[in-house]
């Protein structure tokens, strides 16, 4: 094997990053749901939660920072799939909840996804699925360390 940058882990991590965001963006395209896997993936951890009461949550599972989560929710706000409401407990924050046309659309959404991640491991056994999680974990603690 040569040691160009494209044999490397980095750039093939990078590079089925990339393939595996352009082909979910295919998939949601095709189907006319009019988010991204990202919207979706704020509406899931949203409705997972209960709702959230600060970009904290969010910014870390989505490894994401404080502006570029601020313009996604303000689309997402924008379109009538999540609300901004007062936090009664504190009046400067707000709360981020679901709304019923966005649990409609994440469930739509969700539904897909399964898909999509059933495809990308079609094909590989449940050994070489459970060394890859393995593998992608040390990666993630190494970085995140």
């Amino acid at each position: 094997m040569s040691n160009t940058i494209q044999n490397s882990v980095g750039y093939m991590i990078d590079y089925t990053t990339r393939n595996l965001r352009r082909y979910a963006a295919t998939v949601f395209r095709e189907n006319e749901l009019n988010i991204t896997m990202e919207q979706w993936a704020i509406l899931n951890i949203t409705k997972d939660h209960g709702g959230v009461s600060h970009l904290t949550l969010l910014s870390k599972m989505m490894a994401k920072d404080a502006p570029t989560l601020t313009k996604m929710i303000d689309l997402l706000c924008k379109k009538g799939y999540l609300e901004r409401q007062l936090n009664q407990e504190d009046r400067r924050k707000w709360n981020l909840v679901i709304t019923k046309d966005g649990l409609a659309k994440e469930l739509e959404a969700f539904i897909l996804v399964r898909t999509i991640r059933e495809k990308i491991i079609d094909g590989l056994s449940d050994k070489e699925i459970k060394s890859l999680k393995n593998i992608l974990l040390k990666i993630n603690n190494t970085v995140e360390a």
